[in-house]
C-alpha cells in the first residue's frame, strides 16, 4: 500500500519491528547496503550531510537536518560527512514495519471505532530512498531522541515506546500535509531542479531559470535555499560531482565516456572540475572507492 506521508493520518496502522539508535561516527564514512533492507526506516541527519547512490537513479543529496526514508528491500551506498566543526556525525535511526488496519465506525448509537484484524498490507512511501523533509529539524531531532531514549531504557514499557513511535508518524503526517497545502513555491523549486540537473551544454544559467518562473534571481535563490538548504549553484555543482562519482563507481567506464555523458568537451576539463570540488582526481577517487568496496565485500 503506497502512500504519501501527508496521507498517513487518514489511516490506522500497526507498527512492528521497532528499533531505534543514535549513531555517533567520527569523520567521513562510506556505507554499502549490499543486501536488501529487511525493514523500513527513517534516518534523521542530525549533524551530517551526504549522498545516497542507488542503482539506475541519480545521486540523492542529503543536507544537514534532513529526514530520510529508506524502504524495505532497498539497496544503496552512503557517502557521508560531518556538517559541524567537531568532525563527528550524528544520525538518528528508527526502523519499523507498518501494516494497514481497516478501521470503521459502528452503526450503533455510540458510533464506536472498530476493526477486525491487521490486514497485513505493508504500508510504504517510496520504492527508493527519498528525502521526506528538510524542515522542522529541531522538532524531529527531539522526537527521535525521545524514542531512542525510551527504546534503550532498561525495562522500558512497551506502551511508552509505541506512543513515541506513533507521535513521530503523526507529526510527520501533519507537517507534510501543511507543507503540501501552504508551500505553493515547492513546484517552482522542484521544476527548477530538473534544469539544474540537466547536462545540456551550455547549461541553463540561474538567471534563465529564475526568469522562466517569472521571479527575480534573489527571490529564486532565497526560495531554493529555504527549501533545499543550499544555493542553486552549490546544488548544481554537488549534483555534477555526485553524478561523476556514480559513473566512476563502474571501473569499465572511461573518463572520456564520462565526459561525454556529462556534456563536457573533454576529460581534462572534467578532471580539473572534479579536483577543484573534491580535492582529488577522478582516478584517485575511483581507486579509493574500489578499495573500500572490495574490503566491505571481504568483511561481508
Amino acid at each position: 500500500m503506497l502512500l504519501d506521508f501527508s496521507e498517513l493520518n487518514r489511516y490506522f496502522f500497526n507498527i512492528s519491528n521497532i528499533f531505534a539508535s543514535r549513531q555517533i561516527i567520527s569523520g567521513k564514512t562510506n556505507f554499502t547496503m549490499s543486501a536488501p533492507r529487511h525493514t523500513d526506516a527513517l534516518l534523521f541527519f542530525s549533524n551530517t550531510f551526504g549522498v545516497c547512490y542507488q542503482n539506475n537513479l541519480p545521486p540523492l543529496y542529503i543536507p544537514h537536518g534532513a529526514l530520510v526514508y529508506m524502504p524495505r528491500g532497498s539497496q544503496y551506498i552512503w557517502e557521508n560527512s560531518p556538517s559541524g566543526n567537531d568532525n563527528f556525525q550524528e544520525n538518528l535511526l528508527f526502523e519499523f514495519t507498518l501494516s494497514y488496519i481497516d478501521i470503521h465506525r459502528g452503526d450503533a448509537p455510540k458510533k464506536a471505532f472498530m476493526y477486525t484484524q491487521d490486514s497485513g498490507d505493508h504500508i510504504f512511501f517510496s520504492k527508493n530512498v527519498m528525502v521526506v523533509t528538510t524542515r522542522h529539524s529541531s522538532l524531529y531531532r527531539n522526537l527521535f531522541l525521545s524514542l531512542i531514549d525510551t527504546f534503550n531504557t532498561e525495562h522500558s514499557l512497551p506502551l511508552s515506546v509505541y506512543t513515541a513511535a506513533y507521535e513521530i508518524f503523526n507529526t510527520i503526517a501533519s507537517n507534510c500535509l501543511i507543507e503540501k497545502k501552504s508551500y505553493s513555491n515547492i513546484s517552482i523549486i522542484e521544476n527548477s531542479i530538473k534544469d539544474l540537473e540537466g547536462y545540456s551544454s551550455p547549461s541553463k544559467s540561474i538567471k534563465d531559470i529564475a526568469a522562466s518562473h517569472n521571479i527575480s534571481i534573489s527571490h529564486y535563490e532565497r526560495l531554493f535555499r529555504n527549501y533545499i538548504g543550499i544555493s542553486p549553484v552549490e546544488y548544481r555543482n554537488i549534483h555534477k560531482i555526485n553524478c561523476i562519482k556514480s559513473f566512476l563507481h563502474d571501473a569499465k567506464i572511461t573518463l572520456d565516456e564520462i565526459s561525454e555523458k556529462m556534456g563536457y568537451c573533454d576529460s581534462s576539463y572534467l578532471c580539473r572540475f572534479f579536483k577543484r570540488q573534491t580535492g582529488m582526481t577522478p582516478k584517485e577517487y575511483r581507486n579509493i572507492y574500489i578499495s573500500q568496496t572490495m574490503n566491505s565485500q571481504l568483511k561481508g
